[in-house]
């Protein structure tokens, strides 16, 4: 089934924006070629008198259709279009509420268009999902809203202030939208209107497995003084004595028995996937420039060559996990994507930032620039859950140069440290957590993307990530989602 859309704005330079979100929103049913965008308005007149196509109308003047029963009308704020021409955000107080699905449902933008159809949903959800999709906080965040890497804080955010960090909401958004659109359809007389959310190959859902492969050598100086004095003594790290001390001595375990425990934790997950059916993506460092959050530069290790070949036993990829420092320096990330590529013998297009540290306003034009397909740093460093409250990948939007680009965004839903460290759950209540994740994407449709370190099997680091590790992926397996890699993730989309 095709849609035919029709957008009209006051000012031309809404019209990218809000083009871009409720394609955004409708991908969640529909594969873009299905998704078409009318320019002219005599053309779309010819499609909706004709009666032979399901049209969209989101726009300015509404009342000029509404004699065509083929058509669904969405709201437009007029106030939308002029707050996304300034620098601020949205306050919790200008949240709004619809009831609709059975529920009550936040809204930013509840202006409606003087001329409202009967039908009309009561808000516009496009402008209002343009807000997450753009990454709208991070891009004009100040200085104070900011962390000591420089990444926009989730408590100044609006997801936690409004208590939205788990909601699905642009689920909800979509859902709301195609459910006037099934309504229509029905109407009209269309048929083979899909009833649910998009699937991956005949299944439900889709799950992205990746590996921010930090470090593949813990016998390392660096590592060896980080784990023998910066923490212990330093107390780098900020953990109460008895933490450092615990730490300490199975760090000085691992460094007393013969094998490398970097490289037996990666060994060990690559194999537990490969029988699961995991399509791994993993993400290596390419260090041209070291700053001290950086690892060393591990490419040239014997023992990078066996990791490269067991990524392509598990018919997995190979993506960029750039340094700390590339976020904010173009050429920098450049010449590390082009160590990588030598490395590979083939063009790297699967992207994550280290320590999810990004320039949000520049990451778009960066990425596509450099011909990264895929990407997934937009999450937060410190609290599980997509950050777009969107569970559908979706393509990141340029603010810089107001347009949509070609760089597929996949939500990272989790790191392993993330839950154990930053939020410090214990593993049996983390496991619960990651279950409910599995279920909520299971159940709305999407990809599940999860992210999990080199050091999963080396509980020095996060203790219990090996517990975590095997059986989140086993509950993720009985649920039978679609295993795919970044770029496949891509080539789907």
């Amino acid at each position: 089934m095709k849609i035919h859309c029709f957008i009209e704005a006051h000012i031309s330079e809404a019209l990218p924006r809000a083009r871009y979100a409720l394609k955004a929103l409708l991908m969640a049913y529909l594969p873009p070629k299905h998704i078409i965008f009318v320019s002219d308005r005599s053309r779309f007149r010819q499609l909706l008198v004709s009666g032979d196509y399901l049209c969209v109308y989101y726009g300015v003047n509404p009342e000029l259709y509404y004699e065509e029963n083929n058509c669904v009308f969405l709201d437009y704020s007029n106030e939308a279009e002029y707050f996304y021409q300034q620098s601020r955000k949205r306050g919790k107080e200008e949240i709004s509420y619809i009831n609709r699905l059975g529920k009550q449902v936040p809204v930013l933008f509840k202006e409606k268009n003087s001329a409202t159809h009967k039908e009309a949903i009561g808000a516009d959800l496009p402008a209002s999902a343009f807000y997450f999709l753009s990454d709208w906080e991070s891009c004009i965040a100040t200085h104070n809203e900011l962390d000591i890497h420089k990444r926009f804080d989730f408590r100044n955010s609006m997801q936690f202030t409004c208590g939205l960090h788990d909601s699905y909401l642009l689920n909800t958004y979509a859902a709301i939208i195609w459910e006037d659109i099934t309504l229509v359809a029905k109407k009209a007389g269309f048929r083979h209107v899909p009833a649910q959310s998009r699937s991956f190959m005949g299944n439900s859902f889709a799950a992205c497995i990746t590996h921010d492969i930090d470090r593949v050598r813990k016998r390392y100086r660096g590592t060896i003084k980080r784990e023998l004095f910066d923490i212990p003594v330093k107390n780098a790290l900020n953990l109460t004595f008895s933490q450092r001390i615990n730490r300490l001595s199975n760090s000085a375990t691992d460094f007393a028995i013969p094998r490398d425990t970097y490289e037996y934790s990666i060994r060990k997950m690559l194999a537990f996937e490969r029988d699961a059916g995991v399509k791994p993506t993993v993400l290596l460092k390419s260090i041209v420039e070291k700053h001290p959050n950086d690892a060393a530069d591990y490419l040239s290790y014997p023992f990078v060559t066996e990791l490269l070949a067991k990524v392509r036993q598990s018919e997995g990829e190979v993506g960029l996990h750039s340094s700390y420092n590339a976020g904010f320096d173009e050429t920098l990330f450049m010449l590390e994507l082009q160590k990588l590529n030598r490395l590979q013998r083939s063009k790297i297009t699967a992207h994550r930032h280290h320590y999810l540290r990004e320039n949000a306003i520049r990451l778009p034009s960066m990425l596509e620039k450099n011909e990264i397909k895929t990407d997934s740093t937009k999450a937060w460093a410190n609290q599980a859950g997509s950050k777009t409250l969107f569970s559908f990948p979706y393509y990141l939007y340029d603010l810089h140069r107001n347009r949509e680009t070609q760089v597929l965004e996949i939500p990272m839903f989790m790191m392993e440290v993330q839950l154990l460290v930053s939020m410090k759950m214990k593993p049996v209540a983390a496991l619960e957590l990651l279950k409910k994740q599995v279920d909520d994407v299971r159940d709305r449709g999407g990809v599940l993307c999860w992210n999990f370190h080199h050091h999963v099997y080396d509980n020095t680091e996060a203790e219990g990530a090996d517990f975590l590790f095997e059986a989140s992926l086993g509950y993720l397996q009985e649920q039978s989602p679609f295993f795919a890699t970044m770029t496949q993730i891509y080539e789907y989309f």
